[in-house]
């Protein structure tokens, strides 16, 4: 077991070196005593392999799996504070984490004695340090300290998922303009036609702003299906955006991580084997195909509705689902989307042979030569 020289917990640092501990219900607390039982256990038994899998991946890399030891004894007592634990066995403090596959252990301390303190005696990154126990009557505190940690939370969510947040507010932002836009512009030809013009909720529910919508993620989607598909067996010499020609084809279990190449941390369907394996090996090519023929088939519903109102204003006949498909309203709705999206996503793919964008995960690195492929800046 590795060892670290515990230091002395100072008030200004509280925020980032106390772990809170308190009671949260006795359904939580059984995970958490069942969680630091199992991992006793498990030391207990020498079987380093099982206790390691229990601890958590910063945890991993502080601790040697080899030498993991924690006093014997049961539970004597259990605290949590939001996602955070701490466990008595004796005279050793567990810490665990909760994380999305359950209860991890995160570190172990040493008891001293009736000081209300422990010492380190192998814990995960930041946490080298003696760990401070609030008493009872410090709920203020606690409280406040919880939320600073929960700010810090929030603040590493952001970063951490600063590009779909970032794409998914100019998503909303984009289609809330399309509807106050594509509202003015109806009412302008609603009234330049002797009709009256339509609210905003009236609008945004009518067959007019669903096919405008629906023909653009119909096309987004084919887009991204062809090139999932497309980058299996075909390459780009050069471009960030292809694998190298060596790696033509659906590739071996080994460079896709399966069967017993498979790592400790690999989704639970692609350590399953059989059917589940199989299928979460083509699932992001079946959810995305989904995408755009569900989003095409409801252009092709809202297109008819709103076909059928312009033939009625202009006295003709109404066309029926299937007459509709083939009609040229709806493959002109659908092929002009097409061509711009099969011209910007090629586009792409060779730009980024000649081209660079420094720090882009879309580039290759600056100085990299020109046939360097497969290769992100």
């Amino acid at each position: 077991m590795r060892e670290h020289r515990p230091t002395v917990v100072r008030v200004g640092s509280l925020l980032s070196a106390v772990v809170l501990v308190g009671g949260c219900g006795s359904g939580t607390e059984d995970l958490v005593r069942q969680a630091a039982g199992d991992f006793a256990s498990a030391v207990a038994a020498g079987e380093s392999a099982r206790a390691c899998d229990m601890l958590t991946e910063e945890a991993r890399e502080d601790a040697d799996c080899a030498a993991l030891e924690v006093a014997g004894g049961g539970v004597e007592q259990v605290e949590v504070w939001g996602d955070a634990a701490r466990v008595r066995l004796g005279d050793d403090v567990l810490f665990l984490r909760e994380l999305a596959v359950g209860w991890r252990i995160s570190g172990a301390a040493v008891s001293r004695g009736g000081t209300g303190r422990t010492g380190a005696r192998w814990v995960a990154g930041d946490a080298t340090r003696d760990v401070l126990r609030l008493p009872a009557g410090c709920a203020g505190l606690a409280g406040a300290l919880q939320r600073g940690r929960v700010g810090g939370d929030v603040k590493r969510f952001l970063r951490d998922n600063g590009l779909g947040l970032f794409f998914g507010l100019l998503f909303l932002a984009s289609l809330v303009g399309q509807a106050f836009a594509g509202n003015a512009d109806l009412n302008e030809r609603r009234l330049t036609d002797g009709g009256d013009p339509i609210g905003l909720w009236a609008y945004v529910t009518s067959s007019d702003f669903a096919v405008d919508v629906a023909e653009n993620w119909q096309s987004e989607y084919l887009q991204f299906v062809l090139f999932i598909l497309a980058c299996v067996w075909l390459v780009q010499r050069g471009s960030a955006e292809s694998k190298p020609a060596d790696r033509l084809g659906r590739e071996t279990d080994e460079q896709q991580l399966l069967g017993e190449h498979v790592e400790r941390d690999s989704p639970p369907w692609a350590r399953a084997g059989g059917w589940r394996t199989g299928l979460y090996s083509n699932s992001l090519g079946l959810v995305v195909l989904a995408l755009f023929l569900g989003s095409w088939g409801a252009q092709s519903i809202a297109g008819r509705s709103a076909y059928n109102n312009e033939q009625l204003v202009d006295f003709q006949d109404t066309v029926t689902w299937w007459e509709y498909l083939a009609s040229p309203d709806f493959w002109n709705r659908s092929l002009q989307n097409w061509q711009s999206e099969f011209l910007a996503i090629g586009s792409i793919v060779v730009f980024s042979v000649y081209l660079r964008q420094r720090g882009s995960s879309q580039s290759k690195p600056v100085g990299s030569p020109h046939t360097e492929t497969d290769e992100n800046g």
